[in-house]
């Protein structure tokens, strides 16, 4: 499985891929952003539902060497995500989230778990309901059900945006990530995979 992820398990870290800066395919928007230094974008207002996998305090020094960024420390990370988190505003929004960076956020209405890469994951919930013990693409899968368009501030290579889209033909995403070779592979996956 293709999966950007800091922990050495086993998720396939791609290399080599160009920058992409942003794509539209039938209406799914990926773009690169960087959330620390750029907050919400106006794309996004165009989402009726958010999912994301913020990265945890181990894991932003490796997506910053990645990515070829700078993020101050990881408690400007949680204050930027949390501003981003509070212009989404009432929209649904589902979040598997640090302990460190829920505490800069509401306190979830709900909270389920859910299986990440073969890890049990508390996944946090505000506006929403979620079913628990769903791997995250079945929760991906099971939001498309519900909602038309899932917006992802941190999507890494897609994963959550390709199984929402796989719920329903009419289902569009809004995706970013401050990696544009992330963007990249989404849309070679947007482009290659049997989607509907």
């Amino acid at each position: 499985m293709i999966y950007n992820s800091a922990l050495k398990n086993n998720t396939q870290y791609l290399r080599g891929y160009p920058i992409t800066n942003k794509f539209v395919i039938n209406d799914n928007i990926g773009f690169k952003r960087n959330l620390v230094v750029e907050g919400y974008h106006e794309n996004f207002d165009l989402s009726d539902c958010f999912y994301c996998e913020p990265p945890y305090p181990s894991g932003l020094k490796i997506f910053d060497e990645r990515s070829g960024e700078r993020t101050k420390s990881y408690s400007d990370f949680c204050g930027q995500f949390a501003n981003f988190w509070d212009v989404v505003g009432g929209r649904p929004k589902f979040a598997v989230a640090s302990k460190q960076l829920l505490k800069s956020l509401p306190k979830p209405d709900v909270q389920v778990q859910m299986r990440l890469n073969a890890n049990i994951e508390t996944l946090s919930c505000w506006n929403a309901e979620a079913p628990n013990n769903l791997t995250s693409d079945q929760m991906c899968y099971y939001l498309g059900t519900k909602y038309n368009c899932l917006g992802d501030p941190t999507c890494g290579y897609g994963n959550s945006v390709i199984s929402f889209i796989k719920a329903r033909k009419t289902n569009t995403f809004v995706a970013s990530d401050y990696d544009g070779r992330c963007i990249s592979v989404l849309k070679m996956r947007l482009e290659n995979e049997n989607l509907p």
